[in-house]
């Protein structure tokens, strides 16, 4: 039989509840909270059959000789049961704890045959152990740190991102990722030169700059632009353009420049890099000569060991087309820069 003791009355119980004769001390074969339901299980051996057992919860650290009304959690009495030696109690604790504050409890029991009230001590520990009631705090997050050797010289993509390592710090322990464990991409931002983005699940936890890739030419293999030029005929037909001159640059340096042959065909060398291409043809007769516009195409990529063709928009080629008139700057267009240009010409 339970028997749940008003808070009045049980300070003046618990002299009764832990009774006088003596007897071995009961044994703990279980203790443990459940932060959910706010219940204390508790399972006590070693009673004999038809003796009373007793359970007092105290807040941790107040024993039963110094317990107050406020000190009290819980407080309980069963009778064991006929040729059986363990009492067992399930005390919801959760909502008298947080009435009173009590962020740790001790369990004490007693019982007809025990003279002094026992503690539940864990196993290498002395005293009443505290079974604490906080909620288990939040688990550790871990921190990452992307390392990459920029001074390395790296022959591929692959290479690069491979090279990319990710430590992991928990709770002061440094680990690093195995390569299935984060993401490398990439994105281009000049002619083999890529910025790295590292992520661990969908959580960017780094990024790395500047990354170059420096490939590996074959011998032999030239580098740089190549191309056939031709220039507007008749109606929408093409001839080619020989002796055209061709000039790459770099913002307002030349970098490189060629003459097309008589096949309106092109070969200059430049390093790996983004271009501008000037293309500037000049049609000769026996008696005169005819200006063509200048042919501009930018953004020309060249990379190691290749050579870049380049053509006009929807041609095989280069087109070089009649001057337009009013076109005063030579760029193919007539528009405001051209006002601009013949202003300038007349200052």
């Amino acid at each position: 039989m339970k028997h749940i003791f008003k808070r009045a009355l049980a300070l003046t119980m618990i002299a009764v509840l832990f009774a006088v004769s003596a007897f071995a001390a009961p044994t703990f074969s279980n203790v443990a909270y459940d932060k959910t339901s706010g219940n204390l299980t508790v399972n006590v051996d070693g009673y004999t059959g038809g003796k009373d057992a007793t359970i007092l919860v105290l807040k941790a650290g107040v024993t039963p000789a110094k317990a107050t009304n406020n000190d009290i959690i819980f407080i309980d009495q069963v009778t064991i049961g006929a040729g059986e030696t363990v009492a067992d109690y399930v005390a919801p604790i959760k909502v008298r704890a947080n009435a009173v504050g009590a962020a740790g409890v001790n369990v004490w029991v007693g019982g007809d045959e025990i003279t002094t009230a026992v503690p539940y001590t864990k196993a290498g520990e002395t005293g009443a152990t505290e079974i604490s009631l906080a909620d288990d705090p939040a688990p550790s997050e871990p921190t990452y740190a992307v390392e990459f050797d920029k001074t390395a010289a790296y022959k591929t993509l692959e290479a690069a991102k491979g090279a990319v390592k990710v430590k992991k710090t928990l709770d002061g322990t440094v680990s690093y990722l195995t390569a299935g464990e984060f993401t490398v991409t990439e994105t281009g931002t000049a002619t083999n030169v890529y910025t790295f983005t590292v992520k661990v699940g969908d959580k960017v936890v780094g990024t790395v700059e500047g990354v170059t890739i420096t490939p590996d030419v074959a011998p032999g293999r030239k580098t740089g632009i190549t191309g056939v030029v031709k220039r507007r005929a008749m109606g929408k037909n093409y001839s080619v353009a020989p002796a055209a001159l061709v000039m790459v640059t770099n913002g307002a340096t030349i970098v490189g420049t060629a003459v097309t042959d008589a096949d309106g065909k092109f070969d200059v060398e430049v390093p790996a890099g983004t271009y501008r291409v000037i293309v500037r043809f000049t049609l000769l007769s026996a008696t005169g000569f005819t200006n063509y516009g200048n042919t501009v195409l930018t953004d020309v990529a060249v990379t190691d060991g290749a050579m870049a063709t380049i053509t006009s928009a929807d041609q095989e080629f280069i087109a070089v087309e009649r001057r337009v008139a009013g076109d005063a700057n030579d760029d193919g267009v007539v528009n405001t820069a051209d006002l601009t240009a013949v202003k300038a010409g007349l200052q």
